[in-house]
């Protein structure tokens, strides 16, 4: 925001203060932000790892059960070749491979043919025109799937196959080991040292995404999984660890841990907002905006108790005191500091020195005043002296040549004693009405110019119009002249009609319109001859030019018309011009 002046307004000392310590603090508060960000990113790092630590360790267990599986059917199948035509033998062999692992529920040789009749517990299917057989012997290399339905066992297995050759190396059946869903349920983990607390569930899935165990039992399972990533993705992408909203909506944190072929297992964890790596991410920049929030409290709350309320309280006063009262208390300041004392104890000393020097001017303008009263006071009554005198000589000087330039002169001193009178009772005042002094100055001239045997007046229009002593004066003298050079101009016996008028046409713009007899033409032109003439002439034109002003003299066929136009100045500017020029000169 701009001042009158168009200068720019100073921001405060609390605001430019907040900006340097922001400034000051911008650094370390960018260094706090990105050393808080790694912290945050390598505790985020850290439990992610503890989560698919964790999850391994869930899995262990049953990544080692398939494993002992896949290697007991890769050496049943080298074996059990010679004894396939013997279902005897061959029964023989798989029941005692049932027995040494008990977590299978099936140990089978099927030939080609798809009739099962070698297998552990006695059971025999016919599994010829199953796709699954089918698919499991397409191709002579092992395999492992997941059954949800398993024909034989009656429950979900994994299913692990090893092709069974002959001595030609044309196979001729497959060696399968059933492994019960229910027994590859990952079992609970101890709590992890930086906290992760146990898994809310721990769920193995296939490839086509179903799931097939939960250490929470299958009941409400699907709230927990991810709802943004499928199932059967997660195996193809390996070990990953990720944060994801759940499909009941929760926020969670998962583990995806891949176990052999097309199973996986996927540990489940609640995100809790007081741990560091679930907190909003706007808490690493948390601390850094405190701690700047807090330098800048301390520091606005410093400022306006050691400065800012010292400086309003000297502010206020010294406003008071510029906009000119002189009645403001001391200035009272609650435990400043030392240069504020200071600061304030000189403002008082320099409002004490302004006041004196400020009471030793108004004495001095007192004075100035009275004595250009008593200057104007006596100018006048010297004026009226001479007057005197000048009607002793009128009285006493027969010649009519001598009588008409005493009149003249007369007419002169009568209209300056006038004006100084009237400046005597108006002295001190920096702007004068106009219409007061003009009427007194007529009042004084009247008497004369209708004295007996001229039957005429003087008719005034005055307008009120204020003007600086420095233009009052010569408008004054320039009135009186004119007036005395109207008198003059009139024949024996004329009788006189005169017109004085005085307004403003425009803002800042005075007037003086004065009609008078049509023989004062030639005088107020300056084409008059003669020693009065010339004298009045150049009279006027010295009170023109003091005024700045513009004089239009016309004559009509029984009348002169002299119109004065001038611009009204300000007090400064007419003190200004005033000291250029020196006083309003007048005759002299």
């Amino acid at each position: 925001m701009t001042g009158q002046a168009g200068k720019q307004r100073p921001g405060s000392i609390p605001l430019r203060l907040s900006a340097m310590l922001v400034l000051a603090l911008l650094p370390l508060a960018v260094l706090a932000i990105l050393q808080t960000s790694d912290m945050a990113r390598q505790a985020e790092k850290g439990l992610y790892t503890s989560a698919l630590s964790q999850t391994v360790e869930a899995a262990a267990p049953e990544t080692r059960a398939i494993r002992d599986a896949q290697t007991a059917a890769a050496t049943l199948a080298s074996a059990i070749a010679p004894y396939v035509d013997d279902p005897a033998a061959c029964r023989q062999m798989v029941e005692g491979l049932a027995r040494q692992m008990p977590d299978v529920s099936l140990v089978a040789y099927t030939p080609m043919s798809g009739r099962m009749t070698c297998a552990s517990g006695g059971h025999s299917y016919d599994f010829a025109g199953s796709p699954l057989f089918q698919d499991l012997t397409s191709a002579a290399e092992p395999r492992m799937v997941v059954n949800p339905h398993g024909p034989v066992s009656g429950t979900s297995v994994l299913g692990i196959s090893h092709p069974v050759l002959a001595n030609d190396g044309t196979q001729i059946g497959i060696v399968s080991l059933s492994i019960p869903q229910q027994a590859l349920v990952p079992a609970k983990v101890a709590a992890d040292a930086a906290g992760l607390g146990q898994p809310d569930a721990l769920i193995t899935f296939d490839g086509q995404g179903r799931v097939l165990t939960a250490s929470t039992g299958l009941v409400g399972v699907d709230g927990v999984l991810p709802a943004s990533r499928p199932l059967g993705g997660l195996i193809a992408q390996g070990f990953q660890t990720f944060a994801d909203l759940s499909a009941d909506g929760g926020r969670r944190v998962y583990a995806a841990v891949p176990i052999a072929g097309n199973l996986g297992v996927l540990g489940v964890w609640t995100a809790h907002d007081d741990g560091a790596l679930f907190h909003n991410d706007l808490v690493p920049y948390l601390y850094p905006l405190l701690m700047c929030l807090a330098g800048l409290t301390v520091a606005t709350l410093g400022v306006e108790r050691l400065v800012t309320r010292h400086i309003r309280s000297l502010a206020r006063s010294m406003r008071a005191y510029a906009r000119g009262s002189r009645a403001m208390p001391a200035v009272a300041l609650d435990h400043p500091p030392a240069e504020i004392a200071a600061l304030a104890d000189t403002y008082r000393r320099m409002t004490d020195t302004l006041r004196q020097d400020e009471a030793e001017l108004e004495n001095l303008l007192r004075q100035k005043q009275d004595l250009l009263r008593e200057v104007h006071h006596r100018t006048g009554n010297s004026l009226q002296l001479i007057a005197s005198i000048l009607r002793l000589h009128l009285r006493e000087d027969p010649d009519e040549g001598v009588r008409r330039v005493l009149e003249g002169v007369l007419e002169r001193v009568l209209g300056l004693s006038t004006v100084h009178l009237g400046l005597y009772r108006l002295a001190g005042q920096s702007d004068i009405a106009m219409d007061a002094l003009i009427g007194e100055v007529v009042g004084k001239v009247r008497p004369i110019l209708e004295r007996p045997g001229r039957v005429g007046r003087i008719k005034t229009d005055l307008h009120p119009l204020t003007l600086p002593s420095q233009q009052a004066v010569p408008l004054a003298l320039l009135l009186a002249e004119v007036l005395s050079l109207f008198q003059g101009s009139l024949a024996e016996d004329e009788a006189p009609v005169i017109h004085v008028g005085l307004d403003s046409p425009e803002p800042l713009t005075a007037r003086l319109t004065l009609c008078g007899p049509a023989g004062a033409h030639g005088a107020l032109s300056g084409q008059a001859e003669g020693g009065p003439a010339i004298i009045a002439a150049r009279l006027i034109r010295s009170f023109v030019q003091q005024l700045d002003g513009d004089l239009q003299v016309s004559r009509g066929p029984a009348v002169t018309q002299a119109v004065l136009t001038f611009a009204i100045r300000h007090v400064e500017q007419a003190t200004e011009r005033g000291a250029e020029e020196g006083a309003p000169r007048g005759p002299g």
